[in-house]
């Protein structure tokens, strides 16, 4: 997604932050056209309004990132299957939303695995329908024009660089490479980049995970971390939730110090609400720090 628009416009900031914005408007459209096809108007809009100020969308916002269009790409999945449940069944229908499904998989490895319960629900959906099986093949077909394009096109891409067909490299990363070092830093209080080492070694991760994909070195480093993960339950409970607030509320507290000229922080008083306690909030920014307070307060809104 960054790629593309910078491969089109250069590195320049300003073109991801109107992208950003111009994603974040058409998510709002998108939530007013899915819930105008089965309740009225004004709840649409109501419905809209709430989107627009629910926590996670304005989490979201601040994000420049693939986020914010996964989330306005799966608003899109929602509409085009309202529109199949509601038996819109042209081809144009049909074919956009196998293309949502396809780029799905590609903006998050997550939305790989959505494509084939959303397929089997369709094959029920129309089986009980009782559409005739030529119709259900030629729907089929169509759906998986972009799919194989798309999401086949990805797979293959992958496979040649890494001779397999892996979808993404990010669970074998996300475990071995942050999660158990985090849990295994606290367990021995030691710094997390000893943590790391203990676990990984001195290699290059990155590239190493990119060349081996599926080599039984990284499934044995796989199982060690998930050890450590579930032999330490509190740890990992503790570490996931955090990681939860600093993905969800960081950023924000990122772009709002950036704004304000004090550099790109993640502990600000957007995450701080998740993070302190009513008295440890009330100290750090009401009491110490009023006015910058009151510029996150106007900045958010």
């Amino acid at each position: 997604f960054i790629a593309i628009l910078y491969k089109i416009f250069n590195v320049h900031d300003i073109v991801l932050i109107i992208a950003n914005i111009a994603i974040s408007l058409i998510s709002l459209v998108l939530i007013n056209k899915t819930l105008s096809l089965f309740t009225t108007s004004n709840t649409a809009l109501i419905g809209s309004l709430l989107y627009a100020v629910e926590p996670l969308s304005l989490s979201l916002i601040f994000y420049v990132l693939p986020q914010i269009l996964f989330q306005s790409i799966l608003i899109t999945i929602a509409f085009f299957s309202i529109k199949l449940l509601k038996k819109d069944w042209t081809y144009k229908i049909w074919f956009l939303f196998g293309l949502s499904l396809s780029v799905a998989s590609i903006i998050k490895p997550v939305g790989f695995y959505i494509i084939f319960p959303f397929v089997l629900g369709v094959i029920a959906f129309l089986y009980f329908q009782r559409v005739h099986i030529y119709f259900i093949v030629k729907y089929l077909i169509i759906l998986f024009i972009p799919i194989i394009l798309i999401t086949g096109g990805w797979l293959y891409r992958n496979f040649s660089i890494t001779g397999d067909f892996t979808i993404s490299h990010i669970k074998a990363l996300d475990l071995i490479y942050f999660k158990a070092p985090a849990i295994l830093a606290y367990k021995e209080n030691i710094p997390f980049e000893e943590a790391r080492k203990k676990i990984v070694g001195e290699r290059d991760v990155w590239n190493w995970i990119l060349v081996n994909p599926r080599s039984e070195e990284i499934n044995i480093l796989e199982s060690e971390s998930k050890s450590i993960l579930i032999d330490n339950p509190y740890l990992t409970s503790k570490i996931l939730f955090k990681g939860m607030i600093n993905t969800l509320f960081g950023p924000g507290d990122g772009q709002f110090y950036s704004v304000i000229g004090k550099g790109h922080l993640r502990q600000g008083p957007l995450g701080d609400i998740f993070r302190l306690s009513i008295g440890e909030y009330y100290y750090k920014w009401i009491l110490n720090k009023p006015l910058l307070f009151i510029m996150f307060l106007l900045f958010s809104f």
